[in-house]
């Protein structure tokens, strides 16, 4: 204005324009930082809830406790019903198929005692033993024991395959070594000298299917050799036909009326408290086991106190019972002089009149497998005398085994 020649020129103050995008960034970082304080539980600024996002987090809170609880139930059904029992063999309670009497084959008889008859036969293409009993009454109370049979899966017990209702057939395993008493006794078998190899086996054999029923609180009752069946090489012996109490004591009072062979009777291999027909219990087998020892043991073998008649025999046993007569040695036979004398001990301790001084069937499975153990470990060699040639173990290989 001066150089323009003019005079004083009043001019208005400029105002300086704020920065805007400095405020706003400003801004904007204050309410980041106040979104970090609210997540972590701070902050000052409150904000309206919303009402949708807590909807989703209840719903998601609802379906994790039903799927939470539905597993928990499922967890204790499958529990129920895929428990194991403790013992090593299976335990199945599974039905036993009913059959018609035109699905077996019958061919010839392999065996007839006091109850019935075995004969065998073809079913489903399979080699069977069918037992047929004598009487219609009897079969009610043999199926209860038959399915008891069926049960089982385990090597020393034989299998019980099916049924019939008309007639009166049990389709059973079918072992092609016969029983343990045609074994023992038939022909010159009763003469050869015992391979304890072999008989030991056997032996254990035995004491592991009646230990099983035992340890599922079952009871043989009508162990005898008459019971166990042998595979075709005699190697494997499997229990079978559990005794009926109510059947035991029908099958005495028939033996006392002469109805059935003495020499043959069951009654032989049980207890004195079964022959007054008392509830039977663990050491009854203990005892029948006892008499299955002296059959081995014995040289010519016998049948336990074959030499006296049936009232004779329960006369004895019930005076042995009550104290007057001390030792049974004298009815058992000559022992053969080459038996291991843990064996001889233990047959003593089975056939003990208290039921309490027998052993039970734990401590006869472990004495047992600890003398067969020791054979077969001293006499693994080539030169063996229990390989399969029937020879005689040496009395002095056998004294340390006490």
């Amino acid at each position: 204005s001066i150089r323009g020649g003019g005079g004083v020129k009043k001019v208005k103050n400029r105002i300086r324009k704020p920065n805007i995008k400095k405020k706003l960034r400003h801004v904007i970082r204050k309410v980041k930082i106040l979104g970090r304080n609210r997540r972590r539980g701070g902050g000052i600024k409150k904000t309206k809830p919303n009402k949708k996002k807590i909807k989703q987090v209840q719903r998601k809170k609802k379906i994790k406790k039903r799927t939470k609880k539905k597993k928990k139930k499922f967890y204790v059904k499958r529990l129920k019903n895929t428990r194991k029992p403790k013992t090593k063999a299976t335990i199945e309670a599974e039905e036993i198929p009913v059959i018609k009497a035109s699905a077996i084959i019958l061919g010839k008889v392999l065996g007839q005692g006091g109850f019935g008859k075995v004969v065998e036969g073809k079913f489903q293409g399979r080699t069977v033993a069918v037992k047929v009993p004598l009487r219609k009454e009897d079969f009610e109370e043999a199926l209860i024991e038959f399915k008891k049979l069926r049960n089982f899966r385990h090597r020393n017990i034989v299998e019980a395959i099916a049924y019939c209702k008309e007639p009166a057939m049990f389709v059973m395993e079918y072992m092609a070594g016969g029983t343990l008493n045609s074994w023992l006794h038939d022909g010159n078998n009763k003469y050869t000298p015992m391979n304890w190899f072999q008989g030991l086996a056997l032996l254990n054999d035995i004491s592991r299917g009646v230990k099983l029923l035992h340890d599922t609180s079952l009871l043989h009752g009508d162990l005898s050799s008459n019971n166990v069946l042998l595979t075709r090489d005699h190697t494997t012996a499997k229990i079978s036909d559990f005794g009926s109490a109510q059947l035991i004591e029908k099958y005495i009072n028939a033996s006392l009326a002469g109805q059935i062979d003495e020499a043959v009777g069951a009654f032989r291999w049980m207890a004195p408290q079964r022959l007054r027909f008392s509830k039977p219990d663990n050491y009854s087998d203990v005892w029948s086991y006892g008499c299955i020892l002296i059959e081995f043991l014995t040289h010519p073998r016998k049948i336990p106190f074959a030499a006296a008649g049936t009232a004779q025999l329960i006369a004895k046993l019930e005076s042995y019972i009550e104290g007057d007569i001390r030792d049974l040695r004298i009815d058992f036979g000559e022992i053969d002089p080459d038996v291991p004398p843990l064996l001889q001990d233990l047959m003593y301790r089975c056939l003990k009149a208290k039921r309490v001084e027998r052993p039970d069937y734990g401590e006869i499975a472990d004495k047992l497998e600890y003398i067969h153990n020791w054979v077969t470990k001293k006499h693994s060699n080539s030169h063996s005398k229990f390989k399969t040639n029937n020879k005689r173990v040496h009395s002095s290989d056998i004294r340390t085994w006490r």
